[in-house]
């Protein structure tokens, strides 16, 4: 007989069973007893046991206070596989029920995550609360250096921009960093002979030309975006031959130009997300969140590797160097579907989950199939429920 039978005949009160005493070690198996009996709980069964223990465990998951995968000390990661069952368990516990929302009701057994909440609750609570985020890749400008759409591939940015938001979802543009096209000489490090190799944020024209962008990108009167992806950081000019306005150089010139970026960008907007590829102390006052990058780098002489070992050792090194930055965990590029699967479960354990693929693996032509974006839908949904955050309207 499991313990929460045994305890559902004895209970002589009117009052569920108390959990908040428990240790881990009787949480634990209270879940476990649970999850091999689930088809045969009974109402009295679940009321007075069972809901209680999963409640607790879902209110320390909320808290911090359980992770469903953590660091096991020896450079890898530990699945609480108890913690999975008591949110599967969760879902099999709760009725339907109806519930107030925009643009129409919601019909779930999950309960609106921030239903009454205000600023009190959210302060005390103490993350930050974002909807979900689409990420508008590379070459959407016509002209790296000004950010404006390029009308034939998006011919009403701004529209669809709108639209996003009005889904509850964020929008963020693919920055390249240095990139000269379309800015004017006057702007840039030059090369010996006079033609442009990078921008120069030591220059006024530089610096007009970035908030400029900026501006526009995430401006009201502009595209109305988010925030951005940096990318090309590597692009850093250097060598003696190149001629530049001021005196930083390397690394010291790279930050001037994110410190331009993050600037104007938060003075536009505020809540503004910046994502670069800097996993450095000395650039954690320019970014908000750290990029793991591409996975495979295709010029090098083997891209082929250990993908999910590879992304892991990433994070460790962002969480070692910069741990008060958020991870994001990209998804390019991927050597085939099976990898894409590996990659998919791992993330939420190493940062936020980061969709690349929405039709096909590139390198080797695989379509995802219904059941593949289903999963995708499965551990977003799963990732949201751990750290309390909102589902984007349909």
């Amino acid at each position: 007989m499991s313990p929460a039978r045994k305890s559902t005949k004895k209970k002589t009160t009117d009052a569920p069973q108390e959990t908040t005493g428990l240790s881990v070690e009787e949480l634990k198996f209270h879940i476990d007893s649970a999850w091999e009996r689930r088809t045969m709980l009974t109402p009295e069964e679940i009321e007075w046991a069972t809901r209680p223990s999963v409640e607790r465990v879902i209110e320390g998951m909320e808290s911090g206070e359980f992770r469903v995968a953590e660091p096991d000390g020896k450079g890898g990661w530990q699945v609480n596989e108890w913690l999975k069952k008591a949110v599967l368990l969760y879902f099999r516990i709760r009725d339907m029920q109806l519930m107030e929302g925009e643009p129409a009701p919601f019909w779930d057994k999950v309960p609106l995550r921030f239903t009454g909440f205000g600023e009190s609750q959210f302060r005390k609570l103490g993350v930050r609360v974002v909807p979900g985020t689409v990420v508008v890749d590379d070459k959407w400008q016509r002209e790296y250096a000004t950010c404006r759409p390029d009308p034939d591939k998006w011919p009403d940015l701004p529209g669809w921009i709108a639209r996003r938001h009005a889904h509850g979802q964020r929008v963020l543009l693919w920055w390249k960093a240095w990139d000269v096209e379309g800015a004017p000489p006057g702007a840039c490090v030059r090369a010996a002979d006079g033609n442009p190799v990078a921008l120069d944020p030591d220059t006024d024209a530089c610096r007009e030309l970035v908030e400029d962008a900026v501006t526009y990108m995430l401006g009201p009167d502009g595209l109305d975006a988010d925030g951005f992806k940096v990318d090309f950081i590597a692009r850093t000019p250097s060598g003696v031959s190149l001629r530049h306005a001021g005196p930083r150089w390397g690394a010291a010139l790279l930050h001037e130009l994110l410190a331009l970026v993050y600037r104007t960008a938060k003075r536009v907007k505020p809540d503004a997300l910046i994502v670069t590829h800097t996993p450095n102390p000395a650039f954690v006052d320019v970014t908000d969140m750290i990029r793991l990058n591409d996975m495979m780098m295709l010029d090098a002489p083997a891209p082929e590797g250990p993908v999910v070992r590879l992304m892991g050792y990433r994070a460790a090194v962002v969480g070692a160097a910069c741990p008060e930055l958020l991870v994001d965990t990209d998804g390019w590029c991927l050597p085939d579907r099976a990898t894409w699967a590996q990659w998919l479960a791992s993330q939420p354990a190493l940062g936020v989950p980061a969709l690349y693929y929405a039709t096909h693996v590139d390198r080797s032509g695989e379509p995802l199939r219904d059941s593949d974006l289903a999963e995708v839908a499965r551990v977003w949904a799963a990732y949201r429920t751990a750290h309390g955050l909102p589902t984007p309207r349909p």
